[in-house]
């Protein structure tokens, strides 16, 4: 019955009508960069794999979470690879996700645009990500945040041996940012 239910939530939630009624009935929610006590509590609540619980900091990452009445209902990072990363360099979206409840709301688009904002403060040149192709929503949303799919040297056949051993495809997607981006 719960599947039932939450595949008629998520196609429901697709509609545009209920997005954007839903993005203007919304509870009130903050989007913060998250502080230690946020982290532990993503790690606790959201993380499946134990080993992985405890939070550590890293430089490199800044995380950001929606909060609606206190609680974390999104959550996303920006992560920014040196060159030793290859083919994984430069400034990254990675990791948006909206508790179901709250998805056609606007949530992941505007913790989106916190990275976006981030790391355009930061100077960075572009912003890439890798989304799911079965994804339709979160292409959709990236093309409309301004994300063409690219192809990144090193990683299509990385990629692609992904694929043949997982049977999911991911897309790389690129943003340029800098004056007269948005």
């Amino acid at each position: 019955m719960r599947t039932y239910c939450g595949a008629g939530l998520q196609k429901l939630q697709g509609l545009e009508a209920y997005r954007r009624l839903a993005a203007h009935l919304r509870p009130s929610i903050s989007f913060l960069e998250a502080e230690e006590h946020d982290m532990e509590e993503y790690h606790s609540t959201w993380n499946c794999d134990p080993a992985n619980i405890s939070y550590r900091h890293d430089p490199l990452v800044t995380n950001f979470v929606a909060k609606a009445g206190g609680k974390i209902v999104g959550f996303i990072q920006l992560v920014r690879h040196p060159e030793s990363h290859y083919p994984y360099t430069g400034y990254w979206l990675f990791g948006l996700m909206v508790r179901v409840p709250y998805r056609g709301m606007g949530i992941g688009r505007e913790l989106s645009m916190k990275v976006i904002e981030k790391a355009d403060e930061e100077g960075a040149p572009e912003l890439k990500l890798l989304v799911n192709e079965k994804n339709k929503a979160a292409i959709s949303l990236y093309r409309q945040l301004k994300f063409e799919p690219v192809s990144i040297p090193g990683l299509e056949e990385q990629l692609d041996r992904e694929y043949s051993e997982t049977g999911s495809r991911r897309v790389p997607m690129k943003r340029v940012l800098g004056e007269g981006s948005r």
